[in-house]
């Protein structure tokens, strides 16, 4: 298996779920460097307090998940009744979306977002159930590069479930829940890699950016990879107002920007006025972004939903090319 750090860890549960999952996450150090997030087909009716109930064999915060929180390692996440809770870079969001098999909250639909949004970093955890709600969601976490554990079915109390996802997703682990402990605490500590690519990991970054959440999040995965986040910005004019004054090594650049100028424009009139390089962090691909992107001698693109380590590929390669080009 890959070395790097799984840090988004999604558990899904189904009939049997409530004493296998106190049991998992009783068996989990206060100390864990991830986010876990629980989804439990509760029912329609349900007005217990699951969270209240985990908290008290669980070493972590245990708390109902709400919409627009920011992702916080070292806490348990818990999708409220007929609400779905799903993940974005950075955040949660919690809302009445379709069901999903006929349950809501649903595991395919925490688990699909998770992976759309945190790629390799999630580490997907399926548990007793009936049904299939989880399997469509675990493919698509193993199809991103991510990790897929299922219990034991011959220790599930219900065991039709794990049967599914393993006999449809390319499972890593089946294994018991001791090993299942192991096995998050194992992935969750290990280092994230930074590549030794060119350029000083310690380069100077001004990061563009009009969700302050996105923003954020970036800033936090930048300073992990030894990055110095000099400024942020939120319009393409407060874009080059800051990289005039902190002068950073490089850019890191939405395109979309509230405002009379997009990250293009910004962009150029950067590289016009001090040749800083820019590298590009966007959700838009269409030919026209693309032909305005070629105007502006961009030194990267990356595509949102992002991994960290391709913005780090990204930010080293420009880097290394900006020294290239003092050289010569």
């Amino acid at each position: 298996m890959p070395s790097e750090a799984r840090d988004i860890v999604v558990v899904g549960a189904s009939s049997g779920g409530v004493g296998v999952i106190t049991n998992l996450l009783g068996r989990l150090p206060s100390t864990i460097p991830a986010a876990l997030f629980v989804v439990l087909h509760l029912g329609r009716g349900y007005r217990g307090d699951l969270a209240g109930l985990l908290a008290r064999h669980c070493a972590l915060p245990v708390n109902f998940a709400t919409d627009g929180e920011l992702i916080d390692k070292g806490h348990v996440y818990v999708a409220p009744g007929d609400q779905n809770m799903m993940l974005e870079s950075g955040r949660i969001v919690v809302q009445a979306s379709p069901r999903e098999s006929f349950h809501r909250p649903s595991i395919n639909a925490l688990f699909r977002s998770a992976a759309q949004s945190h790629g390799r970093r999630v580490l997907g955890v399926i548990l007793t159930g009936i049904l299939e709600d989880g399997a469509a969601g675990a493919w698509e976490i193993w199809h991103r590069g991510g990790v897929v554990i299922v219990q034991d079915p011959t220790e599930a109390p219900y065991p039709d479930l794990p049967k599914h996802v393993i006999d449809t997703v390319p499972v890593d682990y089946c294994a018991r829940l001791p090993r299942i402990a192991d096995l998050i605490q194992n992935f969750a500590t290990r280092p994230r890699r930074a590549l030794p690519l060119g350029g000083a990991p310690e380069a100077r970054v001004l990061i563009v950016e009009d969700e302050r959440i996105v923003a954020k999040g970036l800033e936090q995965e930048l300073q992990a990879f030894h990055y110095q986040v000099c400024a942020t910005a939120m319009s393409g004019e407060a874009a080059v107002e800051a990289a005039e004054r902190t002068r950073p090594d490089v850019v890191l650049m939405d395109i979309r920007l509230p405002g009379s100028m997009d990250g293009t424009q910004a962009a150029a009139l950067i590289w016009q006025r001090l040749q800083i390089p820019v590298v590009y962090l966007t959700a838009y691909a269409d030919a026209a972004t693309l032909t305005a992107i070629k105007r502006t001698n961009a030194y990267g693109y990356v595509m949102k939903p992002y991994e960290p380590n391709e913005v780090h590929i990204a930010l080293q390669l420009a880097l290394e090319r900006r020294d290239r080009e003092r050289i010569t």
